[in-house]
């Protein structure tokens, strides 16, 4: 593709051959043919989020960037555009671990003697918990540790970067020459401060811009805008500034300049925002010069605020805005929170609740705002609503940090609102907190530790309080020696005791004092005060590679019954695996007397994730060579259990053994396939099998299912003998259906075109899947778009009449189908409708429950079960591709999306079409392949663009058609977009007669009359009514 704008010819001229227009255009057309070999590294995503949301030249070419086949993106969290949500991996760069950071300050020879000091005034500060991950941040924090002015730092994140700044300051005074005594003191003020608003407008105009590398361009603009005091050119002084990194062009006026890191030009930015909000000055762009643009960049700081104040780009700014802001004047944050309040709201809700969130969190508590309860309290209202929409699958707000503490206790609080609740609805409700704070696994205060402490003690709420603990970061004095006053307690019943030994467990690094109590416990003649001791403090007792085999054999042998179990726990969970440890176990699992305790040391053995491979050559001997059954039971078991690949010689060994003994085959088949990769001679072993037509179909089928430990790099002759396999139709079906299962992962095939045409006729499901999989990789010219559709079409009636889990076969042939019809835009109106009928049964079946393996045969071993849901949604991604749908597509659409039939699955296909969670984010309940399907992006962008919605770069139309059917289309969506919303940011607006829906993929609004501006917001209205969100009750 050729971008007559911006191209790849253009790219490469800017980057690598400025002065060499031929090179460029020789790279170009050479990359043309060879784009498949070449890696892009594009970093900041979200600093060309603007460019994406407008129609552009430019963001053509960046969307033409994002969809090659090889790409390294990285982004701030929040950037989410449709052309990334296919990845194959996402990886989130956590920065600085805790560990990391206790040993980058044990490094640091200013630190030494204070590190427990610093740790425990970063525990205490959620802020800067996030903050120190950032190891220049960590750094800055150092640097102003001995500072007095640290001292007074309060729990916000202006609050630090105010002391940060202040300090780094009085460093650059020096290095600016402000602090000179031979000029007035007047004179080295007027200085700095012409210096600080340098900072201020450069962060501002560039964060207006998305502009983080200032150039030369950029820093002449600046200077013909200020006129420096004598001896202060611009670019000097920038080099003297601790917040100011430049890059390393060896010619100074070449440099670039940032700032030391994002946040810091987000506060300077913050700064100048303030200045202006209090002083009423008007904002100035320095980079817009010649350029008016009043709809982007307003003059007015209110106008400002509120047209980017649920920009995912200025989380960050608003929380320093607001801290700034507290800190200067309480009459100006009380304005400020009321402009907050004001028009345009986001009619969803999260989006304006997280805003809320965050800001009251750069506010101290012990300040007169006055309106922070009525906040608070709807943050409480929204949590219980959370809780409510989908059972809890957008669970965002409670998970943040900010959340407030006194309704987070409130909620915890069991005594009490047992008083005034249902039981059952409480108990739901607290299960469901104490789940979304396991999951987030983010520091807690005290006082909140101390409410799950509390649920600790009670039964129904044991296993998740104790759960929850387990996953803190770290716990507090308090609640650690609260645990262990339970853990002594022999009044105490003893699933409480266990569970105390559980979370102490769950915590790698224990204070001192605590580790010492357990070392103690350990000399207790109480065998189960001594399990539990081992049990909780694991290496912190001792290493089982330092104790005699005899006291190995003595504990499994003689702690059998009821001290038997915590003896397993205690001895797994003190020792270091070792292959002298697990020699130890395999040789006591073989020859020991007890039958309990050779029971007990496989039990040790499988605990084990990963064994030495030593340790699995000589299990396999031990299978080889064993008579007793239970042992090779206990053997097989072991082997099962691993997750890794076995040595080539364990591999080898276990083919043999698959040769030779009938009796294990089916148990070998499947270690071998959890095997991912195969020796080529263990391949071709399994192949001799499958060419003797004298072994049975159920030996063969076996040999199938071992290769699937190869299934991704199986040897050509291996290959050859499979097709051949599956192009004979007078082997079993079942045999057929194996081989054309495990066909369908090669990337190559070697039957010919006609015998694939043939096979896309055969009476097997999965003949024909394969074939069409294959045909449509070779030749995908071959398979017309009306024919895919016909396989669809041919699958309906079986899928009506008997369901979905009748045979799995009949499913992937459709979802091949499918697949093959992505990226196709010339659907015939005939096609979209076979389509949306497909997506109609799909989501009628989706609440059919998954089948049990006994009730597929054979088929089960070939096919993970294929989910209707998914099926579902890329049947709407195929339409969703069409430049143009026809008028009856777009009823049927519309009455699909307003039906009530089956509402809780289609609430999870409407999040699904109109939005991309990521998979994680998925309920828990829904099918496992609905987290991993490939969810349909901007799909509802196209939707809203086919029905008039225009971007706001577009010009709007002042007229107000029919809208009835587009208010109706947002209340159809609207459970979607708010399920969407707890997941990214997406808003719904009202500005003036503009409905407004903003999402990465773009802004979008329409023009309403004044009529259905009032009905939109009555319908919203009678929904947050009945769930009782936006509303200032407090329960």
């Amino acid at each position: 593709m050729t971008n007559p704008g911006y191209n790849f010819k253009s790219l490469f001229k800017d980057e690598f051959f400025p002065d060499n227009d031929e090179f460029a255009e020789e790279l170009a057309r050479d990359w043309s043919t060879k784009s498949g070999d070449s890696l892009f590294v594009l970093d900041g995503l979200d600093e060309v989020s603007k460019i994406l949301a407008k129609e552009s030249r430019m963001k053509d070419f960046i969307e033409e960037l994002l969809r090659q086949p090889n790409l390294i993106v990285t982004s701030r969290p929040y950037a989410n555009h449709s052309a990334v949500a296919n990845v194959h991996l996402e990886a989130e760069v956590m920065g600085f671990h805790p560990d990391q950071v206790v040993a980058y300050l044990k490094a640091d020879p200013e630190m030494t003697g204070r590190v427990d000091e610093f740790m425990s005034f970063i525990d205490r500060r959620w802020i800067l918990r996030d903050l120190v991950q950032v190891p220049i941040l960590l750094d800055a924090l150092c640097f102003i540790w001995d500072n007095p002015r640290r001292k007074g730092i309060h729990d916000t994140m202006a609050g630090i970067y105010i002391a940060i700044c202040q300090t780094l300051w009085e460093k650059d005074l020096q290095k600016l020459q402000l602090d000179d005594p031979e000029s007035l003191p007047s004179e080295n003020q007027s200085k700095f401060q012409h210096v600080q608003t340098i900072l201020e407008l450069l962060a501002f105009s560039g964060l207006s811009r998305n502009l983080a590398d200032f150039t030369t361009d950029h820093r002449d603009v600046l200077a013909r805008h200020f006129r420096s005091p004598k001896g202060f050119p611009l670019d000097a002084t920038l080099r003297c500034i601790s917040f100011m990194r430049s890059s390393d062009s060896p010619e100074l006026s070449n440099r670039n300049y940032h700032f030391l890191h994002l946040t810091f030009q987000e506060f300077f930015a913050a700064q100048y925002f303030v200045r202006r909000w209090i002083d009423s000055v008007e904002l100035e762009y320095v980079f817009n010069e010649g350029e008016s643009d009043a709809e982007n960049c307003p003059a007015q700081p209110f106008k400002f605020l509120q047209i980017y104040k649920y920009s995912p780009d200025y989380d960050v700014f608003w929380r320093l805005v607001t801290g700034l802001m507290a800190a200067r004047s309480a009459d100006h944050l009380r304005l400020f929170f009321a402009a907050v309040e004001q028009e345009p709201l986001d009619l969803l809700g999260p989006a304006h609740q997280r805003l809320v969130m965050h800001c009251l969190a750069e506010v101290d508590e012990k300040s007169e705002l006055l309106i922070r309860p009525k906040l608070e309290a709807r943050l409480y209202q929204w949590m219980m609503f959370e809780r409510d929409i989908e059972d809890g699958a957008g669970a965002t707000i409670l998970a943040e940090p900010g959340f407030p503490e006194a309704y987070l206790c409130k909620a915890l609080d069991y005594h009490s609102l047992r008083r005034t609740m249902h039981l059952q609805r409480l108990d739901s409700r607290i299960l469901w907190i104490l789940f979304v704070l396991k999951r987030n696994k983010r520091p807690l205060s005290e006082k909140v530790e101390a409410r799950i402490f509390e649920l600790l003690i009670e039964e129904k709420f044991r296993d998740e309080a104790a759960i929850t603990l387990k996953c803190l970061p770290s716990l507090s004095m308090i609640t650690l020696r609260g645990i262990m006053k339970l853990l002594m307690d022999k009044l105490k019943d003893q699933g409480l005791r266990n569970a105390a030994a559980d979370v102490l467990r769950g915590h790698a690094s224990l204070p001192e004092e605590i580790v010492n109590d357990l070392i103690a416990l350990r000399r207790n003649e109480d065998e189960h005060l001594w399990a539990l001791a081992a049990f909780a403090s694991g290496d912190y007792v001792f290493d089982l590679t330092k104790e005699s085999a005899c006291l190995v054999s003595l504990l499994l042998g003689d702690y059998v019954g009821e001290g038997q179990d915590w003896a397993i726990r205690g001895l797994y969970l003190t020792m270091t695996p070792s292959e002298k440890t697990e020699s130890t176990l395999v040789r006591l699992m073989k020859e020991h007397q007890s039958s309990e305790a050779r029971e007990s040391s496989a039990i040790l053995l499988g605990k084990i994730p990963r064994l030495f491979p030593a340790t699995l050559a000589v299990l396999v001997q031990v299978l080889s060579d064993c008579h007793d059954a239970r042992t090779t039971c206990l053997v097989i078991s072991l082997l099962h259990q691993q997750r890794q690949k076995f040595p080539e010689s364990s591999q080898e060994a276990l083919a043999s053994l698959f040769l030779r003994m009938p009796d294990l085959r089916f148990d070998i088949a499947y270690i071998l396939r959890e095997q991912h990769s195969l020796p080529t001679e263990v391949s071709m072993t399994l192949m001799c099998v499958l060419e003797n037509e004298e072994n049975d179909a159920g030996y063969r089928h076996l040999a199938i299912e071992a290769l699937n430990g190869s299934i991704d790099c199986l040897p050509h002759p291996v290959v050859i003998v499979l097709t051949n396999l599956v192009a004979n139709d007078s082997h079993s079906d079942v045999l057929r259906s194996s081989a054309a299962a495990l066909l369908r992962y090669q990337s190559t095939s070697p039957a010919d075109t006609e015998t694939l045409e043939r096979l896309l006729r055969d009476k097997s499901s999965c003949v024909r899947s394969f074939a069409l999989k294959t045909l449509s990789y070779r030749d995908p010219g071959l398979l017309t778009t009306s024919s895919l559709c016909g396989v669809l079409e041919r699958q309906l009636p079986h899928f009506e009449v008997d369901g979905w889990t009748t045979e799995s076969a009949q499913a992937v042939e459709a979802f091949e189908a499918l697949e093959a019809l992505q990226g196709r835009s010339d659907l015939l109106p005939s096609d979209e409708m076979v389509l949306l009928r497909f997506m109609s049964i799909a989501r009628a079946l989706a609440h059919e429950p998954r089948p049990k393996e006994e009730h597929l045969g054979p088929r089960i071993w070939l096919e993970p079960f294929v989910s209707p849901l998914v099926m579902a949604v890329v049947a709407a991604t195929i339409l969703a591709r069409q430049p143009q749908l026809s008028e009856a597509t777009k009823e049927s659409l519309l009455r699909s999306l307003s039906t009530a039939d089956n509402k809780r699955v289609f609430r999870f296909l409407s999040a699904a079409l109109f939005g991309h969670q990521k998979q994680t984010m998925l309920p828990p309940m829904t099918d496992d392949l609905v987290r991993s399907a490939i969810l349909t992006p901007g799909f509802l962008d196209r939707i809203l663009k086919s029905f008039g919605w225009r971007l706001t770069s577009e010009p709007q139309s002042k007229s107000a058609p029919n809208t009835s059917i587009y208010v109706d289309l947002i209340f159809a969506l609207h459970s979607g977009l708010v399920l969407r919303s707890c997941f990214e940011r997406v808003t719904l607006c009202i500005d003036g007669n503009l409905c407004i829906i903003d999402q990465s993929q773009g802004r979008r609004s329409l023009y309403f009359s004044d009529g259905e501006i009032d009905r939109l917001r009555h319908g919203i209205g009678v929904f947050n009514k009945h769930y009782g969100i936006f509303s200032d009750s407090d329960e």
